[in-house]
C-alpha cells in the first residue's frame, strides 16, 4: 500500500471517530453552557468548513478555557489538529479513556505514519495497548523504520522488542524483512520453528521453501514439501530449486531435483532436454546414452561424448552408428578409441579411406612394427604419398642418407618446399654442403627468390659460412631483400660474423631499418671502433632484439664502459654465459673495482692459460691479497708467456715485497720485448732504485729512451738528472733538468704524492740551482753575550794577556766559495777554494778591534752527507791593550773607515799565523726539516744537529761546538718568500787554550725571520737573508763564566 493512500485511509478513519459522539458521553451542559458555547461552535463549523483549522483550533481552545466540559469543543479541537498533522497536541487533548481506545490508536497510527514519535514513546504505547492494538503499533512502526531506514532497520527494531501474546506475529513479521534483506538464515530461523508447529499461513510456507531454496538446503525442504499448501505450490518450489541449482553450477542437485518432478513434468520435452543437459554436466553416462535415443540425438555425437567418460559405451555406441553419415568424426572416434578392428573392417569414402589406412600404418609403427610398414609401403605403386610416408619412416629410424633421397624423390615428383626443406636438411647434416646449397640454388632461381623463410635461411647460412661468388654475391642482395626481418638480420650477422662488411653495407645502404641491420652494423665496427657498435646495439635493443644483449656487453666492455658491460653480464644466468663471457665480465668487474664480483666470475671459468692467470693475479692483487696474486702470476709464467705476462708479474712481485723476484721478471718481459717503451721506462725507473752504484748506474740508457718515448713525463726526467749526477755528469743532469722544468711551463700532471704541482716545480729548481752554484758569498754580524754558535771567532791569544769573560762580543765575516773543476758538484761531492775575514770586538759598540784573514780548500766527499773537511792559512791581528781601539756601528758602515783599521792592523796589531784544520757537520736536517722555502705548506719543522771540530796546529788548541736546534716555522703573509720561526736549542762547546780545558753548556729560545730572494725559471731562491735573535741562559761550564743573555745575529747568503 502506498504511503499517501495508507495516510489519506488513516486521517479518514481518524476524523469517522472524531465525528462520532460515542466517546463523549459525559454530563450534558446547561443551558447557559450552550448559550455560551454556540457562537463560537457555530463559527468554528463555518471556519472548518472553509478549511481554516488555525482559526478553529483558536477558537476551541478559548472556549474550553471557559466551559472546559464541552467534549464537542473537544472533539473539534482535536480534529484541527489532526488536520495541521500536529499530531502529539491531538494525543495530548484526547483523553486517554477506554470509550476512546478505537479513536487514540487510529490517532497514533496516523501520527506514526506521518511524523513518528521518538522510540520509546512508540514502545510505551505498545506496551500499553491491548493485543490487537499491540499488533497495529508495531507494524505501523516497523513500516515506519523500513521506509526511513531500510529493512535492516526494521528488522532490528522487531528483534529487540519483548513478545506479548504475539509471538507467531512477530515472526512471521521479521521472516518478511530478513527475506528483503536476503537473510535467508534469519528467515528460517524464524519460520523453522514454526512450520515443525504446523502453523505456517500459505504466504509464510512459501517464503521459507523459498529461504531453502536460495540456501540449496535440500534435507529440510524435503520435509517442508511434506505440508505444502497444495500440490501446485509443491511443484513451482521444486522448479525453482531445479532452477537456483544450475545457477549455483550444482548439476548433480538440479539432476536429482528435475528427476523428483511429477510423471507429467518428466513427460515434457523441454524439461527432458534440460534433464540431457545436465546429464552431460554431471557425467551420468547411462542416462544420456537413454536420452539421446529417446530425443533421437545424432549417434556419433554421443558416442563422441562417451568417448571422454566412458570408452567402452563409446566403442558400442560407434558400432551402432553409420559411417557415411560423417567419416571424418566416424575415423576421429575410431583413432580415439583404437578400435583397431573396426579400422581394419570398414571401407570410407575418400580422402578418408587414405587417412584410415594411414592410421593403420601409423598403429602397426607404433608397435613397433616398422618391418611390415616399409613392407607395405614398397609394394605399394611409388606414388608421392607413399614416397613421402617412406621418406618419415626413414627420417625417424635416423637412416637420414635414404631419407634425404627419398624426400629429394618426393620434392621432384611434387615440388613441394617442404619436401625440399627436409632433404637439403639431412644432407646438411650428412656432410653435403655443395649438394644441399645446388638444390636451394636451383629452387632460389625457380621460384625467383620466392621460397619459405628456412629455405631461405638455410641458403643464407650457406653463403654466409662461405665466400660468395659474383653469382652468389646477387642472390645474396636479392636474399636480404625477400626475407623477414629475422632471417635477414641472421644473413647478415653471418656475413658479419665472417668478415664480408662489405657485403653488409652494402646491402644496408645508408639508411637501416631493421634491428638486424644495426646489430650487423654493430658486428663489422668491432673491434676496431667498439664506440660506434654500442651505438647499433643499443639502437637494436630498443628496436627489441634481444640477441644484441651479449654483443652489447662485448661492445661496452671494448669501449671502455666496464659498469654498463657489468649490469648485462649480472642479468644473465651464469650458466648462460660461455668461458669467454665470464672472462670479460670478470675484467669489467675488475675495472670499476668490484672485486668480488671479478672474482667469482673468475673462479665460474674453466680456461686456464697465461692471459687467464694473470686476470686471476690483477683479481687477487686488487683484492690485498698479494700472497695469492703472486702464486697466479706464478701458474701464468708456467704455461706459454710472453712479455706482456712478465710485466704484471713483476708488477705483482713488487706489491708482493719481493723486489729481487720482481726486478728479474721485468727485465726478462724487456729482454722479450726489447721496443716496448712502457717496459723499458720502468726497467729504467727500477734500476735507478737499485741497490748498487753499478746497477744505478745501468739505468740511463733506459731512462734516456724512457725520457724519448714519454717526453711529458716528469719523473723520468727527474730520475734521470739524479742518475746523471751520481754519476758525475752533472752538465747533462742540468740539461735534463732545465727539459722538466719547460715541460712543467705546461704541465700535463697535477698534483702528486710528493705535493702540489708548484712544489714539484720549486724541487725540480732547487735541485738545478744545486747542480749549478759554483760561488757562494757569505756576509754575517753576530752579537753575544759569550761565545757564539760556530767555530767562526777570534781565536784567544794568550801573550796578549787577554782573557774570555762574559761580556758581550761581536764579530763579522765575509766568506767567498768558489768550487774547483770543470762542474761545481759531482755526485753531490765538492772541492772548492775559499777565502774568508772576521772582525770581532768586545761589548756591543765597539767593533773590528781584532782582525782574521783565512785561505783555505773545503772538501765535501759525499752527497748524502753534510760533513765538510777544512784546511786553512789563518793570519789574525789584534792590538795591545794599550793601544786597543775599534769603530763604532757608523764607522763599520764607511770603507774609509774600515780600510783605516785594517791599516792600524798592519802596523800595530800583535800578528799571528796559524794552520787550521776543521771539520763539520749537520745532521737531523734532511727531508721535511730542511730549512729551504716550501711551497705548498703554511708551516713545517726544522731542527738540525750541528758539529763543529776545529784543530789550530800550530799552537796547538783545539776547539769543539755542538748545537741541537729545533723550532716551527710560519710563512708570513708578505709579499716574497718570508718566514718567521720560534725555536728552542741545546748548545755545549769546549776549548783548551794553553792546554786549559774549558767547557759551556747553554740552552735558550730564540726567533728567526728569513727571507728568500733572487730565483728566475731554472733555479730556486739563490740568496737568503736570516736574522735571528735569542736569549742564551748558561746551564754550566767555565768556558764563558756562565754569561747569559740576548744573542742577535744577521746573515746574508747568495
Amino acid at each position: 500500500m502506498k504511503p499517501v493512500h495508507r495516510h489519506t485511509l488513516v486521517a479518514g478513519s481518524l476524523l469517522l471517530c472524531l465525528n462520532t459522539t460515542t466517546w463523549v458521553q459525559a454530563e450534558p451542559l446547561t443551558d447557559f453552557d450552550q448559550f455560551r458555547s454556540y457562537p463560537y461552535m457555530d463559527r468554528s463549523y463555518r471556519e472548518a468548513k472553509n478549511g481554516n483549522w488555525k482559526e478553529v483550533e483558536r477558537l476551541m481552545r478559548h472556549l474550553l478555557s471557559n466551559v472546559p466540559q464541552n467534549d464537542e469543543a473537544r472533539a473539534l479541537l482535536v480534529q484541527s489538529l489532526v488536520k495541521q498533522q500536529r499530531y502529539e497536541e491531538a494525543v495530548q487533548t484526547l483523553p486517554d479513556s477506554p470509550a476512546n481506545s478505537d479513536t487514540l490508536l487510529n490517532l497514533r497510527l496516523a501520527w506514526i505514519e506521518q511524523d513518528p514519535p521518538d522510540r520509546k514513546q512508540v514502545e510505551q504505547w505498545i506496551a500499553s495497548s491491548n493485543p490487537d492494538h499491540r499488533v497495529q503499533l508495531w507494524q505501523a512502526y516497523s513500516a515506519s523504520l523500513a521506509k526511513r531506514g531500510g529493512a535492516a532497520s526494521a528488522h532490528d527494531w522487531l528483534a529487540q522488542l519483548p513478545p506479548k501474546g504475539d509471538e507467531q506475529a512477530l515472526q512471521q513479521a521479521r521472516a518478511n524483512w530478513s527475506e528483503q534483506l536476503r537473510d535467508w538464515d534469519g528467515t528460517i530461523k524464524e519460520l523453522a520453528p514454526l512450520a515443525a508447529n504446523q502453523q505456517l499461513d500459505a504466504q509464510s510456507w512459501q517464503r521459507l521453501a523459498n529461504a531453502y531454496v536460495q540456501r540449496l538446503d535440500e534435507q529440510p525442504l524435503q520435509q517442508l514439501l511434506q505440508t505444502a499448501p497444495s500440490p501446485e505450490a509443491a511443484r513451482k518450489t521444486r522448479l525453482a530449486m531445479v532452477d537456483r541449482a544450475i545457477a549455483m553450477g550444482q548439476a548433480q542437485q538440479a539432476q536429482r531435483w528435475l528427476q523428483s518432478l511429477p510423471p507429467a513434468d518428466l513427460a515434457d520435452p523441454a524439461q527432458r532436454q534440460r534433464l540431457w543437459e545436465l546429464a552431460r554436466q554431471t557425467g551420468d553416462s547411462a542416462t544420456v546414452q537413454r536420452l539421446s535415443a529417446e530425443l533421437q540425438r545424432p549417434c556419433l555425437e554421443t558416442a563422441d561424448w562417451l568417448s571422454r567418460r566412458d570408452p567402452q559405451a563409446a566403442l558400442s555406441q560407434l558400432k551402432s552408428c553409420q559411417p557415411i553419415d560423417n567419416p571424418q568424426a566416424w575415423l576421429v572416434l575410431a583413432q580415439r578409441l583404437q578400435a583397431t578392428d573396426l579400422l581394419q573392417t570398414t571401407r570410407l569414402p575418400e580422402p578418408w579411406d587414405t587417412r584410415r589406412r594411414e592410421h593403420l600404418l601409423d598403429v602397426w609403427q607404433d608397435e613397433g612394427r616398422s618391418d611390415k610398414v616399409m613392407a607395405y609401403l614398397a609394394s605399394q605403386p611409388q606414388t608421392a604419398d607413399v614416397v613421402k610416408r617412406r621418406a618419415e619412416l626413414l627420417q625417424a629410424s635416423d637412416h637420414n642418407t635414404e631419407a634425404a633421397a627419398f624426400w629429394e624423390r618426393h620434392y621432384q615428383q611434387t615440388g613441394n618446399l617442404d619436401s625440399l626443406n627436409q632433404a637439403t636438411y639431412l644432407a646438411l647434416k650428412a656432410g653435403q654442403q655443395e649438394h644441399a646449397q645446388q638444390l636451394l640454388e636451383s629452387a632460389f632461381d625457380r621460384h625467383g627468390g620466392k621460397l619459405p623463410p628456412p629455405l631461405l635461411q638455410r641458403l643464407a647460412g650457406l653463403y654466409a659460412a662461405s665466400t660468395p661468388t659474383a653469382a652468389q654475391q646477387q642472390r645474396v642482395v636479392s636474399l636480404l631483400n625477400r626475407v623477414d626481418p629475422a632471417t635477414r638480420g641472421q644473413l647478415l650477422a653471418q656475413l658479419a660474423e665472417n668478415g664480408q662488411c662489405g657485403a653488409v653495407q652494402q646491402a644496408i645502404g645508408d639508411h637501416p631499418q631493421a634491428a638486424g641491420d644495426y646489430r650487423a652494423l654493430g658486428r663489422c665496427a668491432m673491434p676496431e671502433r667498439p664506440g660506434e657498435a654500442v651505438v647499433y646495439y643499443q639502437t637494436a635493443e630498443r628496436m627489441g632484439d634481444q640477441n644484441t644483449r651479449l654483443p652489447l656487453a662485448y661492445a661496452l666492455e671494448a669501449a671502455g664502459d666496464s659498469a654498463g658491460a657489468l649490469a648485462i653480464w649480472r642479468s644473465i644466468p651464469d650458466a648462460e654465459l660461455s668461458d669467454n663471457a665470464r672472462l670479460t665480465a670478470s675484467r669489467g668487474a675488475l675495472n670499476i673495482g668490484d672485486t668480488q664480483t671479478a672474482e667469482r666470475y673468475w673462479q665460474l671459468s674453466r680456461t686456464r692459460g697465461a692471459n687467464e692467470w694473470t686476470l686471476g693475479a690483477a683479481i687477487a692483487d686488487a683484492q690485498g691479497d698479494h700472497t695469492l696474486a703472486l702464486q697466479r702470476q706464478r701458474s701464468a709464467l708456467q704455461l706459454v708467456p710472453d712479455a706482456e705476462h712478465y710485466y704484471a708479474a713483476s708488477v705483482t712481485a713488487q706489491k708482493a715485497g719481493e723486489l729481487q723476484q720482481s726486478t728479474e721478471w721485468l727485465a726478462e718481459a724487456t729482454r722479450r720485448e726489447p721496443n716496448n717503451p712502457r717496459y723499458r721506462a720502468d726497467y729504467g725507473v727500477r734500476l735507478a732504485g737499485a741497490e748498487t752504484k753499478a746497477a744505478r748506474a745501468g739505468s740511463i740508457p733506459y731512462l734516456q729512451r724512457a725520457t724519448q718515448d714519454f717526453p711529458e713525463d716528469y719523473r723520468l726526467g727527474e730520475t734521470l738528472a739524479w742518475r746523471y749526477d751520481e754519476v758525475e755528469d752533472s752538465a747533462s743532469a742540468r740539461k735534463e733538468l732545465r727539459r722538466v722544468i719547460d715541460l712543467e711551463q705546461n704541465p700535463v700532471a697535477a698534483d702528486d704524492e710528493d705535493g702540489s704541482m708548484e712544489a714539484r716545480r720549486y724541487r725540480q729548481r732547487r735541485a738545478h740551482e744545486s747542480l749549478s752554484r759554483r760561488d757562494t758569498v757569505t756576509i754575517a754580524s753576530t752579537w753575544s753575550p759569550a761565545g757564539i754558535s760556530t767555530n767562526d771567532i777570534l781565536r784567544p791569544d794568550d801573550s796578549t794577556g787577554t782573557q774570555r769573560r762574559s761580556s758581550s762580543q761581536n764579530v763579522q765575516l765575509a766568506m767567498w766559495d768558489h768550487a774547483l773543476g770543470d762542474e761545481p758538484s759531482r755526485a753531490g761531492s765538492t772541492l772548492s777554494v775559499y777565502g774568508r775575514v772576521l772582525l770581532g770586538g768586545m761589548g756591543r759598540s765597539s767593533y773590528a778591534e781584532s782582525l782574521g784573514t783565512g785561505v783555505g780548500l773545503r772538501y765535501k766527499p759525499w752527497g748524502t752527507a753534510n760533513i765538510n773537511f777544512y784546511g786553512e792559512i789563518y793570519k789574525q791581528s789584534q792590538f795591545d791593550d794599550q793601544d786597543n781601539h775599534g769603530l763604532s756601528l757608523g764607522q763599520m758602515l764607511v770603507p774609509d773607515k774600515v780600510s783605516d783599521q785594517a791599516e792600524d792592523h798592519r802596523n800595530d796589531g800583535h800578528t799571528t799565523t796559524d794552520y787550521l784544520l776543521r771539520t763539520t757537520a749537520s745532521f737531523l736536517d734532511q727531508g721535511r726539516f730542511r730549512n729551504d722555502w716550501r711551497v705548498d705548506e703554511s708551516d713545517w719543522e726544522e731542527r738540525f744537529l750541528y758539529l763543529d771540530a776545529a784543530w789550530w796546529t800550530k799552537a796547538g788548541d783545539h776547539q769543539w761546538l755542538s748545537r741541537f736546534q729545533q723550532g716551527h716555522t710560519w710563512k708570513l703573509p708578505f709579499n716574497g718568500a718570508q718566514t718567521i720561526m720560534p725555536y728552542g736549542f741545546l748548545e755545549f762547546a769546549t776549548q783548551d787554550p794553553s792546554n786549559d780545558w774549558r767547557q759551556d753548556l747553554r740552552t735558550g729560545l730564540g726567533l728567526r725571520w728569513q727571507w728568500w730572494f733572487d730565483d728566475d725559471v731554472y733555479n730556486a731562491y739563490r740568496a737568503h737573508l736570516t736574522v735571528r735573535t735569542e736569549y742564551q741562559q748558561a746551564l754550566g761550564g767555565n768556558l764563558y763564566e756562565g754569561g747569559n743573555g740576548v744573542l742577535v745575529g744577521v746573515e746574508l747568503n747568495f
